[in-house]
């Protein structure tokens, strides 16, 4: 009967001491980096934006939006572009909205597995020839885990 009693307490203790979990004083997510391009009228080369310092798991959150009207009316379009490299080689989610006509945007979340040392890169491309159009891109990176 004591012995249950005791094994009952210890567990009780365990469990409000948060038994099993990880000690660590890093808390996730947490952002790391953040980057504002504004009044953008013409393509963007591939460009780093984020290398990890340690492997992980990172959200890239994209928010892209055309402020000033083209002279092509909306025939034509931005896209971004978001890379990365794993363990698997090069990646790229080409799968981000494009934005079209004045007050189009693109919300967009990514998840990539970083690699300490290997950049994360973005381009923005155009479906035709820039036309005065203008757009704003904003992009976030949030440390998921760190594995």
């Amino acid at each position: 009967m004591i012995r249950a009693l005791l094994f009952a307490l210890m567990l009780t203790s365990a469990s409000l001491n948060g038994f099993g979990q990880a000690a660590t004083s890093a808390k996730y997510p947490r952002v790391v980096t953040e980057l504002s391009v504004t009044r953008q009228s013409e393509t963007i080369p591939i460009t780093p934006f984020f290398t990890p310092k340690t492997d992980g798991i990172y959200q890239v959150s994209a928010y892209m939006v055309v402020t000033v009207p083209g002279t092509q009316g909306c025939s034509d379009f931005w896209v971004l572009i978001v890379s990365w490299i794993d363990e698997s080689g090069v990646n790229t989610e080409t799968n981000v909205p494009p934005v079209r006509c004045i007050g189009g945007s693109s919300p967009s979340t990514i998840v990539a597995r970083g690699v300490a040392g290997k950049p994360l890169k973005y381009q923005v491309l155009n479906s035709d020839l820039p036309s005065g159009e203008e757009y704003d891109l904003f992009l976030v990176v949030e440390q998921l885990i760190n594995k």
